[in-house]
């Protein structure tokens, strides 16, 4: 015989129907979001950490990486003026030696210029996820329905079950704004990096 228990759980659409959010699922699905990735998407919203907690040694070796690069960088360069390397006759294996000082110095600078940018405080990988379920929204919708995710993201936190509401049309436009300027600093020190790219053909 089942338990009590057993019988009071509730599917995932009846429990926002008992928060009073399931007219908002239901108009984001009639948009044309499927209800499964969109079911999906809040669970992996609700158990991701509110901060980052990178691990020190992974910074540690980031920081300390264009150092080496550019000693390794010098000691090609040296290595390139010796006799085995001055007795290649292939000129393109050659050339390709000579290039490889200057495309380390390239990497070097890319992740000098990746870890001096700071991590916003704002964000975590919960916001970021936020950021990403709006994007995923309007890949399928076509526009970011703030309200609609708003209101189911409230019965994401916990503190909805205490009277109060986190999150609005105005505050996740906010974060989303915050998030794409992150993401624009972080593709323009990619764009900005030359390794391995092929001058344009005229």
């Amino acid at each position: 015989m089942p338990s009590q228990k057993a019988k009071r759980e509730l599917t995932f659409e009846q429990s926002l129907e008992t928060l009073g959010v399931k007219r908002s699922f239901d108009a984001l699905v009639r948009e044309g979001i499927d209800p499964k990735i969109l079911e999906g998407m809040l669970s992996v919203i609700s158990s991701s950490p509110n901060k980052y907690t990178p691990s020190s040694s992974n910074r540690r070796m980031a920081r300390l990486l264009p150092g080496k690069v550019e000693r390794l960088a010098k000691a090609i360069e040296r290595a390139n003026q010796s006799l085995p390397i001055l007795l290649i006759r292939d000129r393109s294996l050659l050339a390709s030696m000579q290039r490889l000082p200057k495309e380390l110095r390239t990497y070097a600078s890319f992740w000098e210029k990746f870890v001096a940018v700071p991590l916003p405080h704002a964000a975590s990988p919960r916001t970021e996820m936020i950021a990403a379920l709006l994007e995923l929204v309007k890949y399928y919708t076509r526009k970011y329905h703030y309200a609609e995710v708003a209101d189911l993201l409230n019965v994401t936190e916990e503190s909805f079950r205490k009277g109060n509401v986190r999150w609005n049309e105005g505050s996740l436009k906010q974060l989303h704004h915050r998030a794409k300027k992150r993401a624009q600093k972080l593709l323009k020190i990619v764009d900005s990096s030359t390794i391995g790219t092929v001058p344009p053909t005229k």
